[in-house]
């Protein structure tokens, strides 16, 4: 696979969370932010974002889905389509680490296999996701790329290019991609970091959002779960 990024429509997904509650340690302690970036030729086409009570990893998770959202508007374009995020659990859940866990699923749930054989965190979201992929029907590239990266400083860009590597090589034939583009998707990954953390931090957000007792999970009145034969074509899908 090659990367193409400067015809292709590059999603940068964040999120962000701050503590509310300190005696509590699950979802409704936290204040988290999703958010979205979609640039086309380095232009920002479109941005959203989602306030709610949740874990940081369920909010960085709900931002990859809203990016994928955004990716399937332009299925019927001829641009590649690539969505970029620093949680490398959730682009590895997605990515690499489900069709083990689906292996493992016990009474529809999905299952780890370590650690006890531990049930798979924010399931129901990521098996949202995924079937939305499917139900799109179109390829996408899921890259994990890493956080705070100073496009300016040369350090920071070695370290940008080893995780990247690390994370996806092998889907490009460990290629590596020329430095402007590195340089470019950190800056583009700092600009969406700043952005949830701002619209996070904004004046009236946590007084609107603190005294709410319901955690403010997005619930999905019917779960879905893969057929086996829908587990090898996700894979195909997100390349």
């Amino acid at each position: 696979m090659i990367l193409f990024y400067k015809n292709a429509v590059n999603v940068f997904t964040d999120a962000s969370g701050m503590r509310i509650n300190p005696e509590k340690y699950d979802g409704d302690s936290y204040l988290c932010c999703s958010g979205f970036v979609t640039t086309i030729m380095g232009q920002v086409i479109n941005q959203g974002f989602t306030v709610l009570r949740s874990t940081v990893n369920y909010a960085e998770l709900l931002a990859i889905k809203m990016g994928v959202t955004e990716l399937l508007r332009y299925r019927d374009t001829d641009l590649f389509l690539n969505l970029f995020s620093d949680s490398k659990t959730n682009i590895y859940a997605l990515r690499e680490w489900y069709p083990k866990w689906f292996q493992n699923q016990v009474n529809y749930n999905l299952i780890t296999g370590s650690g006890g054989n531990k049930a798979v965190a924010n399931q129901e979201l990521m098996l949202f996701t995924m079937k939305e992929i499917l139900d799109g029907g179109c390829h996408m590239n899921l890259f994990h790329i890493p956080g705070h990266i100073r496009s300016n400083k040369l350090k920071d860009l070695g370290r940008f290019k080893n995780v990247f590597m690390e994370s996806n090589g092998a889907r490009l034939s460990y290629v590596v991609p020329p430095e402007e583009f590195m340089r470019d998707m950190a800056e583009w990954n700092n600009y969406i970091d700043e952005k949830v953390g701002r619209a996070l931090r904004g004046p009236g957000t946590f007084n609107k959002v603190k005294n709410t007792t319901t955690r403010s999970y997005h619930r999905f009145p019917v779960i879905w779960f893969p057929k086996p034969e829908e587990i090898p074509r996700n894979s195909e899908l997100i390349t």
